[in-house]
C-alpha cells in the first residue's frame, strides 16, 4: 500500500462553491491539500439539511463563488457598484 503523505498550503479562507450530488452548493475553503499522486483537494466548510460539515473535495468539485467573482472582478475593474 502506497504511503500517502501530504503538503498543505494555507491562505486565508475564502467563498467558493462545492459539488454535491450534482449541485453546487455554497462553501469556504481553508486550504489546499496535494497528495504524492500530485491530485488536489481542498478542504470546504458547507451546510447541509444535517448542519455544518467539513470535507476534503477533489479540485474540480470546487470553483469561486460567483458573487465573489462578480464582486473581485468589479473591484478590479474600479466598478464600486459591484
Amino acid at each position: 500500500m502506497a504511503k500517502h503523505s501530504r503538503r498543505v498550503y494555507g491562505f486565508e479562507p475564502s467563498d467558493v462553491e462545492v459539488l454535491i450530488d450534482g449541485a453546487w452548493q455554497p462553501g469556504v475553503l481553508h486550504a489546499w491539500t496535494q497528495l504524492d499522486d500530485g491530485t488536489w483537494h481542498g478542504t470546504v466548510d458547507y451546510r447541509d439539511a444535517d448542519g455544518d460539515r467539513s470535507a476534503a473535495f477533489c479540485a474540480h468539485q470546487i470553483r469561486q463563488n460567483a458573487s465573489s467573482h462578480r464582486a473581485n472582478t468589479a473591484a478590479a475593474d474600479g466598478d464600486s457598484d459591484g
